[in-house]
């Protein structure tokens, strides 16, 4: 398996952590999808949902047979609000900071150990709901540098 989709199921699992029983404001680790998926209201019915999908990769420098690239990560979080669209796209922003950028664990990683470098906030920006809409989304950019040999790409530095 490559190193970005390694990245990509390691970060997905921390999304899936993201649940009210474990401290989080919301339930979104439930309904965690992999690609762009847009939603109308009636999906979200069951409570907010997460996308995440990687738009690409950008080659950092090289340092003997291996070189260093950042795969760029897009998290987009969906959800309704009743009252305050301020404060539903507040927690679902603060929700998936707490799962993905860990103090503990700064670095992704799985069974073969760790991918890539420190996990890096990029940006944030949200969609308020026209008048007379419920939705809201939040998206989140981060980056995850890495190391790959040359030639063999699944293989970490």
């Amino acid at each position: 398996m490559s190193i970005p989709a390694r990245i990509r199921d390691a970060l997905a699992a921390r999304l899936q952590t993201i649940r009210r029983v474990d401290g989080f404001h919301t339930d979104m680790g439930l309904a965690v999808t992999r690609g762009r998926v847009a939603y109308a209201e009636q999906d979200l019915l069951g409570g907010p949902a997460l996308n995440l999908y990687t738009p690409g990769e950008d080659y950092l420098d090289h340092m003997g047979s291996q070189q260093r690239n950042v795969l760029n990560i897009t998290v987009e979080a969906w959800g309704l609000f009743d009252h305050d669209a301020d404060a539903v796209a507040d927690q679902l922003l603060a929700d998936i900071k707490a799962a993905v950028l860990s103090a503990e664990q700064p670095v992704l990683t799985d069974v073969a150990g760790p991918l890539g470098q420190r996990l890096e906030y990029v940006s944030a920006s949200v969609d308020l709901p026209d008048p007379g809409q419920r939705l809201v989304s939040v998206t989140v950019s981060l980056r995850c540098p890495y190391f790959e040999r040359y030639g063999a790409p699944t293989l970490p530095h």
